[in-house]
């Protein structure tokens, strides 16, 4: 078993939509929910999917995209509200260019699906989708307090940052994890090919940052990692921002709430 004491993150990418023009002319795939009955809260919802080219309308297939992190697509998704964050992988249904997945939503709300693909020979990519709930919560309130520590599952969390966050500048940041008896924990456990994933959303409902771990990366399923955890982030625009961090441990994801601030 490998023991990695420190591992890194870099800030892989922002999807746009809607302002910026420029990532919406660079995106080349076009996401689609087709669903008739609406997800409902505290139940497993199948939730299908179409990915097609958006110029020809052909359907994007899993052989056209490259696999990031053990993975093809990524589905990244959360309530209007931001308090409930899903990180998902399709798999192919009956019909080219259309995928299925199930989630447990944990309010009576849509979702909205942030599809993270990369096609072979492209860079890294967004493309949109929203799934209907049992309610219409477009709007709803978001709550904005910063939140840099948090405790839950049995373990302890912390982010600190070498400076505030603002548009534009590069920044570092530190997430420290503690088992419940305070004791620095080294038993982070791989998850898609790292030690930690993290998705930033910010509260425009469009934009979000998808970070991904760099510098030493889990070998092997008896690795593991831990207990500090670095990254480097450099914001795209101003706001509020939830930040989601991924873990597995014991046998089991972990999703871990922060909440920040960027600065113009």
């Amino acid at each position: 078993m490998r023991l990695a004491l420190f591992t890194g993150f870099v800030l892989a990418g922002i999807a746009s939509f809607g302002s910026d023009a420029v990532a919406q002319q660079s995106n080349t795939i076009s996401a689609e929910v087709i669903q008739t009955q609406p997800v409902e809260m505290g139940r497993r919802s199948p939730v299908q999917l179409r990915l097609t080219n958006k110029k020809t309308g052909a359907p994007i297939t899993l052989d056209q995209l490259d696999v990031v992190h053990t993975k093809p697509v990524h589905l990244l998704i959360a309530d209007p509200s931001l308090e409930d964050y899903h990180h998902v992988h399709p798999t192919e249904a009956a019909n080219d260019g259309d995928y299925l997945f199930i989630m447990k939503p944990n309010t009576e709300c849509g979702y909205r699906v942030w599809v993270d693909v990369t096609p072979t020979g492209e860079d890294q990519q967004y493309a949109t989708a929203d799934v209907p709930g049992v309610k219409d919560c477009k709007g709803a309130k978001i709550n904005k307090t910063t939140v840099t520590e948090w405790e839950g599952h049995g373990y302890s969390y912390k982010i600190e940052f070498d400076k505030p966050l603002q548009a534009g500048e590069n920044s570092m940041a530190k997430l420290t994890v503690r088992s419940e008896n305070g004791r620095l924990f080294y038993g982070l456990e791989p998850v898609l090919g790292a030690y930690a994933h993290m998705v930033g959303f910010y509260d425009d409902y469009k934009n979000i940052a998808h970070i991904h771990p760099m510098g030493d990366e889990p070998e092997s399923a008896e690795d593991r990692g831990g207990p500090y955890l670095e990254f480097h982030i450099r914001p795209e625009q101003a706001g509020f921002m939830k930040l989601y961090a991924q873990f597995y441990m014991n046998g089991r994801d972990h999703f871990v709430p922060f909440a920040v601030n960027v600065k113009d």
